[in-house]
């Protein structure tokens, strides 16, 4: 089980982007020919330049509001070329103006998002590729939406660029298969709904929203805890997190986890394949215990703890309250 794709490494704008964008379904007309005109500028170059100019670009290109870009001539290209805050390349420039215009076309017609979602038939394609090297550098698809860019318009969207604005947009979900992050909110929210709904595993009241997760699942990655995804045939199974136990120098090696399965992974195993990864990560970076606090009605849960060797160390009584009880 994997904590990250590994492309994006350490550098921390780079591993933001890759656990708050990269691969979240994006169906806004302008935000999507924003992605696309950077994955232009793109070219030729590492896409970490694009991201550390990326505010730059926003001033120079007027918030990338294609209706007024579209209006821009060669006055504006040769006040864009002298501004050291974007990539400053004539082609691009010009071809940013035109695929303005071209954006215009196709969003009065049909819509811009729904002539891109189309080429997926509307949803995001759910890859499950297990390492970088199976990750495919364009497809079929990307070259069919190239091809089709391309008479519209549209300059600087080869089938390699088409396929990254499309891996970037959610078009296709190309994180590797245990790399949990906004991309997998769904499906996480999804697991832990009922149990926020129906039962007392956790004294929250309140049901995650995806996008709950997906900042759950930043904030845990920003301090170096994983949360795990399990997942058989494309489906997903339970998934596991840890954090610190309490804040303060003095818990910093004391853990607290969350382990939640969806109905039909229990009993077979899923469960203790997380807990084994957990435990691994933990103990990995240092941790000296890793707690649960189940609830005194979970028997699920106390059972399969004493089954794994935990230990019962307290009873904290009339703490948790829901459905009107303690």
């Amino acid at each position: 089980m994997a904590e990250r794709c590994p492309w994006c490494g350490t550098e921390p704008l780079y591993v933001a982007y890759h656990d708050e964008e990269w691969g979240v379904p994006e169906r806004d007309s302008r935000a999507l020919w924003e992605k696309l005109i950077l994955d232009g500028f793109q070219a030729g170059l590492a896409w970490i330049t694009i991201l550390r100019k990326r505010e730059g670009f926003r001033r120079a290109f007027a918030g990338f509001e294609p209706a007024v870009i579209a209006r821009w001539g060669e006055a504006d290209v040769v006040r864009l070329l002298a501004d050291p805050g974007i990539v400053r390349s004539r082609a691009k420039i010009e071809a940013t103006i035109g695929n303005a215009r071209a954006w215009e076309e196709i969003e009065s017609r049909e819509g811009f998002a729904p002539f891109l979602w189309g080429f997926v038939e509307g949803g995001p394609v759910q890859n499950r590729w297990r390492s970088l090297a199976e990750v495919p550098a364009e497809t079929d698809v990307s070259s069919r939406l190239s091809k089709e860019l391309k008479a519209r318009g549209f300059r600087f969207c080869g089938p390699v660029i088409t396929y990254a604005f499309m891996q970037a947009t959610g078009m296709v979900n190309d994180h590797l298969v245990t790399c949990p992050t906004a991309a997998d909110a769904p499906a996480i929210a999804r697991i832990w709904e009922p149990v926020i709904r129906e039962t007392t595993s956790t004294f929250s009241d309140e049901v995650k929203s995806p996008a709950a997760v997906a900042a759950l699942v930043a904030e845990r990655a920003a301090g170096g805890f994983p949360f795990l995804l399990a997942e058989a045939g494309g489906e997903p199974l339970g998934f596991a997190s840890y954090a610190q136990f309490r804040g303060g120098n003095g818990y910093a090696r004391s853990m607290e986890h969350t382990i939640i399965l969806a109905p039909a992974a229990r009993g077979q195993g899923t469960g203790r394949r997380l807990m084994e990864a957990i435990e691994a990560h933990a103990a990995a970076r240092g941790a000296h215990s890793l707690w649960a606090g189940v609830s005194g009605e979970n028997a699920a849960g106390i059972a399969f703890h004493a089954a794994l060797g935990y230990a019962h160390a307290a009873t904290l009584r009339e703490t948790g309250f829901k459905f009107g009880r303690w």
